[in-house]
């Protein structure tokens, strides 16, 4: 999918647009909005916060490209509905796609990933042109040394250096980074092509570096007092999972498994070696209640007759145990390295992978955690496929 958005959707947009007469100063503009879209939406879709700091780095950076294109000569060019929507296309294209990666590709091999989302996108863009009747590949020395820089600098280098950066950074920082390919361009025409460098060009090249110190710039780290913590990670796989955002303040762990609109909320309180809270609502969720130490944990979740146990024991860094019944039942088999716990719920068929942060909450209160959203995902499910099949005849 990022492959799709990336690739196909916005540099297959970017191409079309000026192929069909946009400008590509108007161009550089449109395409410019995507920092700017994609820190509006890291909220709602990742979680992640947005500083005031980085924002004024961000509409620092817009106003740089907004100097640089109008310090460059005029290209000519059309404002065509065509070439809009194309711009349109791509603009939406990237900004989905870097989000999309950030939320569920950040742990992808970064070579075997790239390579199958470039043979998606050459699968989509090649049918799209043999739809077209083809086309024809004129050879010469200029077409051979613009194809060498764009394989080896463009789709090699900066794809899998935005990869690394989109898994390692926020969204709206990664994205900031964009303001500087405007500037960047004109620094080269300057040293390629004789290109006049004007006073807008020069002080929007320095808004624009100005305003990508500013928006990279991490957020200040939030003070965790001892016995806080942030839990937050994924259930499931990219399709069929749920995500786990919750916070820990020592006796409480309050959050939410899944998203704003689908998911439930998850209340447990920790009180002398016993747990008891609820995960969804008053009538859609269940209990949990049982005892938890840090070296094992013995909890119900749902009523006596139709909920489910867990049984898991805790020792150094590894979480073993069971969910349901001893027949019917899942293996819990997870690890912690460091502030990371991962593993697997269930077989490895029909089971459920774990990804989790733990950020400062007690390795039995996540394990748990986790299990509630596993129990959540699983009964979600099950309510689909049993709505689906609908009456039997």
């Amino acid at each position: 999918m990022t492959g799709l958005l990336l690739h196909a959707g916005y540099l297959g947009g970017v191409t079309v647009a000026i192929r069909l007469g946009l400008p590509a100063g108007v161009t550089s503009v449109l395409v410019g909005l995507q920092p700017l879209l994609t820190a509006l939406l890291s909220g709602p879709v990742l979680g992640e916060t947005v500083t005031a700091r980085q924002w004024t780095g961000l509409g620092l950076g817009f106003a740089g490209v907004l100097l640089v294109v109008a310090g460059r000569p005029g290209g000519g060019g059309t404002l065509s509905q065509g070439a809009l929507l194309a711009a349109g296309v791509a603009l939406a294209c990237t900004t989905a796609g870097t989000l999309y990666q950030r939320r569920f590709g950040a742990g992808m091999p970064l070579l075997g990933g790239t390579t199958v989302q470039y043979l998606a996108s050459a699968g989509l863009v090649g049918g799209l042109l043999l739809a077209q009747g083809g086309g024809t590949i004129h050879w010469n020395t200029e077409f051979i040394l613009s194809l060498t820089w764009l394989v080896l600098v463009l789709s090699v280098g900066a794809i899998l250096l935005l990869m690394r950066l989109l898994r390692d950074l926020p969204a709206a920082q990664v994205g900031s980074l964009f303001y500087l390919v405007p500037p960047l361009a004109v620094l080269e025409a300057f040293v390629l092509y004789g290109e006049r460098l004007g006073w807008w060009s020069l002080l929007g090249l320095a808004l624009c570096v100005l305003g990508v110190a500013l928006a990279a710039q991490p957020a200040a780290p939030r003070r965790v007092l001892p016995g806080m913590g942030e839990l937050h990670g994924r259930i499931g796989g990219v399709s069929l999972g749920y995500d786990l955002h919750a916070s820990w303040d020592g006796r409480q762990l309050s959050g939410r498994i899944g998203g704003r609109f689908e998911g439930k909320d998850i209340e447990l309180s920790v009180n002398a070696g016993g747990v008891e809270g609820r995960i969804g609502g008053t009538f859609a969720g269940f209990d949990a209640v049982g005892e938890l130490s840090p070296q094992a944990v013995h909890v119900r979740l749902g009523g006596r007759i139709d909920g489910d146990d867990v049984h898991l024991q805790l020792g150094g860094a590894q979480v073993q145990g069971r969910f349901s019944g001893r027949l019917d039942g899942k293996d819990v088999a997870l690890t912690q390295d460091g502030a990371r716990l991962h593993g697997r719920i269930g077989g490895r068929f029909e089971g459920k992978d774990v990804d989790l942060t733990t950020g400062g909450v007690p390795l039995e209160v996540a394990a748990l955690a986790a299990v509630c959203a596993y129990k959540a995902l699983e009964d979600q499910q099950a309510q689909a496929a049993s709505a689906n099949s609908g009456p039997s005849n």
